[in-house]
């Protein structure tokens, strides 16, 4: 039975907040990455390496949008409206058990991205040693005169694995079309972002770059300033699910930087092995000569070179009013939420607004280098498939918020919680062994689980020798 809504006048209590997400829950249908987001080449492509090395679906998927993100830079955005446009930066999180296979799919998708950020350094090592060579000749020249002193090559930036905030401005500064941060285990940057370094708040810093607003950098003592217009990054990496805890427990889920992360968190978290762990030439020739296609579009800069000017791409009138019909749906869902007291979930469902748009862009990028759309707008289809990603993205965060703060009382980890719910009311230690296993936990893991002295009493109640009786309630 529906229980009574949280009225205007009655205070809200953190139990009813509880309460009101464990109603949400059960009405709550978790859901597998929506692969039909892609053009149908690129399925093929999920699927193929799917089979032959069993790689997260989810976890490829983001990868291929965080690749097709970054191949664009600059070059197009999407216009919203008239005062809003936006670029395909975003910040994605793959969550997981330890060595459930994160890295290896991204170090895949990245590779041809990896391969131009080697390019791009070894361009400017040739410029470089040119440059010494200018330099030298110009020094050793006796006459001077209507000489000209060699400039040093402007050092450009793609992708970094570290970071400081002063180096990152610089960076930033120099690479006018985009960059990347990747980072296998991605809490290095996230526990990064709650400290304050020189003048500078990190999680302040990230929204900020979330938002590409424009960074002014000056410091005193230098002579200098430091302007960088529509900054553009974007993030990627890997964590385990109980890394998350200090964006919990910290200020993170109040400021918002916590609501602009976009999470995978496959539905499966067993390991696998294919017969065949050969992936067809033709599909990795493809995927990489995709990236590149893009990675070569021409890119157009203002009269000083010092801007890049983008296309803007309009949502046609059908994408507009899917557009709008999606945002005020979000929008019931944000106001509820701020009503029954859950800001943590109304900020993460603020935020999808923002992402929806970016994806919108991606996807109509995809579906053009697929030979499915034109490059001239943003059509009802690409909407489509960008909400199907977004409602994605949202059920994730619904897991987490749910592991978090309403599974967790007793912290219960993820495996504990799926075999803890496929257990009987009733069991023995031999069938819950057997069923344990089958969920991915080990017979002494499981032995461990219902010994545990600090949390066993209120999980299990021991009938008599062997036999056990549930008394927690998911």
């Amino acid at each position: 039975m529906k229980r009574d809504p949280i009225t205007e006048n009655a205070p809200v209590t953190p139990q009813d907040i509880i309460a009101e997400a464990r109603f949400m829950k059960d009405d709550f249908q978790l859901g597998e990455f929506p692969i039909e987001a892609f053009s149908n080449r690129t399925r093929q492509f999920i699927l193929s390496i799917h089979k032959h090395l069993r790689f997260k679906k989810d976890y490829l998927g983001i990868n291929i949008l965080c690749a097709i993100g970054v191949a664009m830079g600059k070059r197009f955005r999407i216009e919203i409206n008239n005062t809003f446009h936006d670029y395909p930066g975003l910040f994605y999180v793959m969550v997981g058990y330890p060595s459930i296979g994160k890295t290896p799919p991204t170090r895949l998708i990245l590779k041809p991205l990896l391969l131009h950020n080697r390019e791009v350094a070894l361009q400017y090592n040739q410029e470089l040693e040119a440059f010494y060579q200018k330099l030298e000749k110009y020094e050793n020249t006796k006459d001077k005169e209507g000489l000209e002193k060699p400039k040093p090559p402007r050092k450009s930036y793609f992708i970094t694995q570290d970071y400081t905030l002063e180096w990152l401005v610089y960076a930033l500064e120099c690479s006018k079309n985009g960059m990347l941060l990747y980072q296998d285990e991605i809490t290095r940057w996230t526990k990064n972002s709650m400290r304050y370094s020189k003048g500078m708040d990190e999680s302040t810093f990230w929204n900020e770059r979330y938002n590409h607003s424009d960074i002014i950098y000056n410091r005193k003592g230098e002579d200098f300033n430091i302007v960088v217009t529509e900054p553009l990054i974007s993030v990627i990496g890997g964590t385990q699910i109980e890394q998350l805890k200090h964006l919990i427990d910290g200020d993170k889920t109040e400021n918002g930087f916590m609501s602009r992360l976009l999470f995978a968190y496959p539905l499966d978290q067993k390991l696998e092995l294919a017969d065949d762990d050969d992936v067809p030439e033709q599909e990795l020739n493809w995927w990489n000569s995709f990236v590149e296609e893009i990675l070569n579009l021409k890119t157009m800069y203002d009269s000083k070179e010092t801007n890049v000017i983008p296309k803007n791409l309009k949502l046609s009138k059908e994408a507009k009013t899917k557009f709008m019909e999606w945002k005020q749906n979000n929008i019931d869902m944000i106001n509820e939420m701020n009503g029954n007291g859950n800001g943590i979930l109304a900020s993460y469902f603020g935020k999808l607004s923002t992402a929806l748009g970016r994806l919108c862009l991606i996807i109509q990028t995809e579906r053009w280098r697929n030979g499915e759309a034109e490059m001239k707008q943003i059509d009802l289809v690409s909407v489509q498939r960008a909400i199907l990603l977004i409602e994605y993205f949202r059920k994730v965060f619904y897991r987490i918020y749910f592991y978090f703060f309403v599974d967790n009382d007793i912290h219960l980890t993820e495996l504990e919680r799926n075999v803890y719910a496929a257990l009987p009311e009733e069991f023995e230690t031999k069938i819950g062994k057997e069923i344990a296993i089958q969920n991915g936990m080990p017979a002494r893991t499981f032995d461990r689980f219902i010994g545990d002295s600090q949390r066993s009493e209120r999980l299990f109640s021991k009938q008599k020798h062997g036999i056990y009786k549930k008394m927690y309630n998911l």
